[in-house]
């Protein structure tokens, strides 16, 4: 196993496969460049058995360099992920058996060496080691162990010569290294910038992510925390019922006079209460907790406004604001119920605060569906959204309430919600009040 760290050793893997998928066609290239040099030389020199064995090396070693290639692409394909400096290595030894070859080809035009060959492999080596310089910019490595093994040999030969064109011909070898390293650190500066640049907008992306995260819980608790007044009166009322049939019960066991009828009236009723407290504390449960990564699933539109109204109901009551839901029909819904409970208990909450400011205030719930839609609809009496912050009421930390009231991110997130179901979230000003819309696709 590595010792490498996890971030280390994913940054490395990624520069390794950009040196995989940028090498590829250098293998091929070189391929073809030896084979026009081999035929080449066969015509100059005549020595068929020499560049026959030369070739016929320089083909195992591009096999060799093609099978490692391959090796890799399949172990990334299975997504096991391969150890990198392990084929780094790899690559690299490939590259340098590949640049000792050009290297016994250079010292096989010496000492008889002519200008004319002399010129054709120096730009031969030098399209060589520019595609080297490129297609290897991902490592130092494996560049290096192609480039200087091919060509330092050669320019020591060209030195080593005496003559004054293999003289100026070994200088001008020299400075074209100079400059195709120049090229090779720029190169593979990018490329460590470039993924170092990625791995940090991933990281930027993925806090982005978990503050969303967060901001979406917090809005969920300031949503609850609104209603938590109501929902403890929602929970102390059946309990002071219960309360009450228990001690009927007592004082008709105390008096003897235990009627059976009354105990199974007093009994039933403390079953209804008991099963109204269970519905909302599972309401409560399910809305309270994080339902980001829940799959989606297929419930009621009816079920989904039950369950969020038992969390704000109380609420409406203690405002004086007539809370009616119109029912219409079972209608299916695809998707987070948590989530989407979220968005209808920021409507139901915005609307409450509208419609207070109206005497007779009043919301309604109500549902529909289309050839393609489902929707639901929350409608208040209020005075409406005036038009010129009617562009801004879905922005993040817009509130027309006051201060330390409200976040000013129910709506943003709600729309965030619903384009995540692939829906829509919109409004329209009706009179008096407004209306909006959770628009969700129809499922069948």
């Amino acid at each position: 196993m590595s010792t490498l760290s996890l971030d280390r050793r994913k940054f490395e893997e990624y520069r390794i496969q950009i040196l995989f998928n940028r090498s590829s066609a250098n293998q091929w290239a070189g391929m073809v460049t030896a084979s026009i040099y081999a035929l080449w030389s066969y015509w100059q020199f005549s020595n068929v058995s020499f560049w026959a064995w030369w070739w016929g090396a320089y083909m195992l070693g591009f096999a060799m360099r093609i099978a490692i290639h391959q090796r890799y692409f399949y172990l990334s394909k299975r997504s096991q992920s391969p150890a990198p400096l392990i084929f780094e290595n790899w690559i690299a030894f490939g590259n340098f058996v590949t640049g000792c070859f050009w290297a016994v080809a250079a010292a096989q035009l010496f000492p008889e060496a002519n200008f004319e060959s002399v010129v054709f492999l120096s730009f031969i080596l030098a399209g060589n080691t520019a595609g080297a310089a490129v297609g290897y910019c991902a490592s130092s490595r494996a560049t290096a162990t192609f480039v200087f093994p091919s060509l330092i040999p050669f320019m020591l030969l060209l030195f080593a010569d005496g003559r004054d064109f293999l003289w100026h011909m070994g200088w001008l070898l020299a400075l074209y290294l100079l400059v195709n390293t120049l090229l090779f650190r720029s190169l593979h500066r990018h490329i460590i910038d470039t993924i170092r640049l990625r791995f940090e907008k991933d990281r930027l992306v993925q806090e982005v992510l978990e503050a969303q995260k967060k901001a979406v819980y917090a809005e969920k608790m300031a949503a609850l925390g609104e209603m938590s007044g109501g929902i403890a009166h929602e929970i102390n009322n059946p309990l002071a019922i219960i309360q009450l049939a228990n001690d009927q019960i007592q004082t008709k066991i105390r008096a003897e006079k235990v009627d059976v009828e009354f105990i199974l009236k007093l009994s039933s009723r403390i079953q209804n209460t008991v099963q109204r407290v269970s519905r909302i504390v599972e309401s409560l449960r399910v809305f309270s907790r994080d339902g980001s990564g829940d799959a989606y699933e297929h419930f009621q539109a009816a079920k989904l406004v039950e369950d969020t109204v038992v969390l704000c109901g109380e609420k409406f009551k203690t405002s004086n604001v007539q809370l009616k839901i119109v029912p219409s029909g079972d209608l299916a819904i695809y998707g987070n119920q948590v989530q989407l409970s979220q968005v209808l208990l920021n409507l139901l909450n915005n609307a409450l605060d509208a419609a207070k400011l109206k005497e007779d205030g009043r919301v309604v719930v109500s549902w529909a569906q289309t050839r393609e839609y489902v929707e639901i609809f929350v409608q208040d009496s209020g005075p409406g959204i005036a038009p010129e912050i009617a562009n801004k009421i879905f922005q993040p930390f817009f509130s027309t309430k006051q201060v330390g009231h409200g976040t000013g991110l129910g709506l943003s997130i709600s729309l965030g919600i619903m384009q995540s179901h692939d829906g829509q979230l919109f409004f329209e000003n009706t009179s008096p009040g407004t209306k909006f819309v959770m628009r969700l696709k129809r499922f069948n």
